[in-house]
């Protein structure tokens, strides 16, 4: 199962959600605030510690990678450039500089092992909404991630589809629906809705890239019937957009449980 499949809505809700840092814990928040990559990173680096010179290779592009992460952000943060374009900047140079010096088994190995760190109250409050709602995870991660993630939660008993980075396995080139920039968020979402039964949307994210999707939901079904919720909140115009803020998902889920959504 992959992104937006051909089969009609059986429910009346969808449900989207981010993943870093949303649905993702990952090993470390308080240090990684939720970024799959560096996780993955880490463990790719643990997997080929025998692999002298291949190690050597992933640690110069760790340094690389996070020069390159200090000077987008500061971009961001000057208003230079905007949080997707910094994003997409990492994800490439991560494909290219790190994925690409990995062998493909040691590639799903990792994405397998890291694919354990979301939240266990995440799929607890999924659990409790699956009779009325159905899933996807609309994120610039990678799908063979986000593969390994909806197998996870489908031994939770969820149905979780998928709309990510199609890209991956070294320096491939850009995929046909791939989700890489805050556009093919938007883009995503109004394919998963169009011509689809849907009346209502709940909309999970927690940077402004997600506000796209919000925007997105509220053109095909209508603002009243979008509900935005803001999950850790990385940014203050995510936090100022969202209908309902929240710092755990043991929150999310009492709330989303009384709403009439």
């Amino acid at each position: 199962m992959r992104s937006a499949p051909d089969t009609s809505a059986s429910k009346e809700v969808l449900l989207v959600t981010d993943f870093d840092g949303t649905l993702y814990r990952g090993s470390c928040p308080f240090l990684f605030r939720g970024i799959a990559n560096a996780d993955l990173m880490g463990v790719l680096c643990l997997r080929n510690v025998f692999k002298v010179r291949r190690l050597f290779r992933l640690l110069a592009g760790v340094v690389r990678l996070r020069r390159l992460e200090r000077r987008v952000r500061h971009a961001y943060r000057a208003g230079e450039q905007t949080l997707s374009d910094a994003d997409g900047q990492l994800v490439k140079f991560f494909e290219t500089h790190i994925l690409s010096e990995c062998e493909r088994a040691d590639i799903d190995w990792s994405a397998r092992l890291i694919s354990g760190l979301c939240y266990r109250a995440a799929w607890r409050c999924f659990g409790a909404l699956k009779d009325r709602c159905d899933f996807v995870i609309v994120s610039k991660s990678f799908e063979f991630l986000l593969e390994k993630v909806s197998r996870r939660a489908a031994g939770y008993g969820i149905e979780m589809r998928y709309c990510g980075n199609a890209a991956g396995y070294g320096a491939s080139p850009p995929q046909p629906h791939s989700v890489i920039t805050k556009e093919d968020k938007r883009v995503r979402i109004q394919a998963l809705l169009a011509g689809r039964p849907y009346k209502k949307a709940i909309v999970i994210g927690d940077t402004e890239d997600d506000i796209a999707m919000r925007d997105a939901a509220a053109e095909v079904l209508g603002k009243p019937n979008v509900l935005f919720i803001c999950m850790n909140a990385k940014d203050p115009k995510v936090a100022g957009a969202a209908d309902q803020a929240f710092t755990s998902w043991q929150a999310a889920r009492a709330f989303l449980e009384r709403a009439a959504v």
